[in-house]
C-alpha cells in the first residue's frame, strides 16, 4: 500500500468518473425508454389511465391497462393510447445495438492490442474512448429518429469497451501488486454508481424538465462530465 501517492490517486479518480459516466449514458435508455419512445416514436403503444381525469372514487372504473387496441382504449375517457417504451424496437436499442457493438469491439481492441500500445497510449486511448460514448450520450439528446438511437447506442458500446480494459491495462502499469486489487476495486464501483445515477437522471432529471427540454435534458447532462474528463 506504500506506493500510492496522491498522482495515483488522482488518476485513479479520473479513470473512476470516466467509468461512472459510461456506465451512466449505458443504462439511461433503461431509465428514459417511455419517454424517449414518445418523443421519438417507436415500439409498441398501450392504453395508460389519464392522470388528470377527474372520477368518483366509490365509481368502480375500467382498467385502461386490460385494454388491447386503441379503439378500445379512447372509449374510454379516462384512458389515452401513447407509446409504452416496450417492444421488439426498444429490445434492440437496449440489447443486441449495444452488446453486440461491445463484445465486438472488445475482441477487436484485443487482437490489436500490442499494435495499438505501440503506437498510442493508453491514456490517449482512454480520452478517445471517454470522448466516443460522451459525445453519443449528448447526440442521443439530439435525436429525431429510432435509427439515429440505434447508430448513437452503437457508438456508446464502442466507447465502452475501449475505456474498461484500457484503465485496466493502466491500473496494472500505475499500482504494485500489493495495492493493484484495492485500486480495482475502487474502479469497479464505477459500473454501481453509474446504474444508480441513470434512475436519478432518467426519472427525476427528466420529470424536472430542464429548459423544457424533458427526456432530452439528461442525456445532455450525462455527457458533459465525460467530454470534460476525455480533455
Amino acid at each position: 500500500m506504500g506506493d500510492i501517492t496522491v498522482s495515483k490517486l488522482y488518476f485513479l479518480s479520473l479513470m473512476t468518473l470516466s467509468y461512472i459516466v459510461g456506465e451512466l449514458t449505458h443504462f439511461l435508455i433503461n431509465t428514459t425508454s417511455r419517454d424517449v419512445a414518445r418523443g421519438v416514436e417507436f415500439g409498441e403503444k398501450s392504453c395508460f389511465v389519464n392522470a388528470s381525469f377527474a372520477h368518483d372514487e366509490d365509481k368502480e372504473i375500467f382498467e385502461c391497462p386490460e385494454s388491447k387496441n386503441e379503439t378500445h382504449c379512447e372509449t374510454e375517457k379516462h384512458c389515452y393510447w401513447e407509446y409504452s417504451g416496450l417492444g421488439i424496437q426498444y429490445q434492440v436499442l437496449a440489447g443486441p445495438a449495444f452488446i453486440l457493438v461491445f463484445i465486438f469491439s472488445a475482441v477487436f481492441l484485443a487482437v490489436l492490442s500490442d499494435w495499438l500500445y505501440d503506437k498510442l497510449s493508453r491514456t490517449i486511448m482512454l480520452s478517445v474512448g471517454t470522448a466516443t460514448f460522451s459525445t453519443a450520450c449528448l447526440l442521443m439528446g439530439l435525436a429525431s429518429s429510432y435509427w439515429q438511437l440505434v447508430i448513437l447506442r452503437m457508438m456508446i458500446a464502442a466507447g465502452l469497451s475501449v475505456c474498461r480494459p484500457v484503465s485496466g491495462g493502466l491500473i496494472a502499469e500505475l499500482f504494485s501488486a500489493s495495492s493493484r486489487g484495492v485500486a480495482n476495486g475502487i474502479f469497479s464501483w464505477g459500473v454501481y454508481y453509474g446504474y444508480g445515477l441513470a434512475f436519478v437522471f432518467g426519472i427525476y432529471i427528466t420529470k424536472a424538465d430542464v429548459l423544457g427540454y424533458g427526456w432530452r435534458a439528461p442525456y445532455v447532462l450525462a455527457a458533459l462530465p465525460g467530454l470534460v474528463l476525455a480533455i
